[in-house]
């Protein structure tokens, strides 16, 4: 089965520099979107386990309630926010409420950090350098 990664960011050279760092890390094909319509229209033909990081620019208030929340959780996705919003939010409050935030500026370290903090051993892909 292909794994996935969903980058929903508004900065599209940002979306495309973790798409790179996550297919070198995860060996994951990286589904990019901007808004969450998209983004939720990407993810409905992927079937439960597909999905194995959702790298989401948002704060987790805004997306608890809402579909792509829900449809990430169904297809098996590990949520990690990224943002302005999710950094303030983070700072802010208790961590264990809300899923990891991968701050930014950000490199190949901070992301193999927050994936180690969210992937449990043997889910990354076998082939990953990663893993070698």
């Amino acid at each position: 089965m292909n794994r996935y990664s969903l980058i929903m960011l508004q900065t599209p050279l940002v979306a495309h520099d973790l798409s790179l760092t996550l297919a070198e890390l995860t060996g994951t094909q990286c589904i990019m979107s901007a808004d969450v319509d998209d983004a939720c229209r990407q993810l409905a033909s992927l079937q439960p386990g597909a999905l194995l990081h959702a790298f989401i620019q948002s704060d987790f208030k805004s997306l608890k309630d809402g579909p792509l929340l829900t449809l990430v959780t169904a297809l098996g996705g590990q949520l990690v926010l990224i943002g302005h919003s999710a950094e303030l939010e983070a700072a802010g409050g208790d961590p264990g409420a809300a899923p990891p935030v991968l701050m930014q500026p950000f490199g190949l370290a901070q992301v193999t950090d927050v994936l180690s903090r969210i992937t449990p051993r043997g889910s990354r892909n076998d082939a990953s350098p990663a893993q070698a």
